[in-house]
């Protein structure tokens, strides 16, 4: 797990995330998070479901 230091690092990218977002007029739909415990990985365990109940957090438009 990383540390409190490297969370609160990493945190930081959500907001410049969100302000590129509203800059083009586009909003978020969904939050979560999945922690890469590695520079090239492995994904953390029970990343599956995590991804899951992100993806199930977004609307389908028709």
């Amino acid at each position: 797990m990383p540390s409190d230091q490297e969370l609160a690092n990493w945190r930081r990218v959500i907001p410049v995330m969100n302000e590129r977002l509203q800059a083009k007029g586009m909003v978020r739909v969904a939050e979560g998070k999945i922690i890469v415990t590695g520079l090239k990985g492995p994904l953390e365990e029970n990343w599956q479901s995590k991804a899951e109940a992100f993806a199930s957090q977004i609307p389908i438009l028709p």
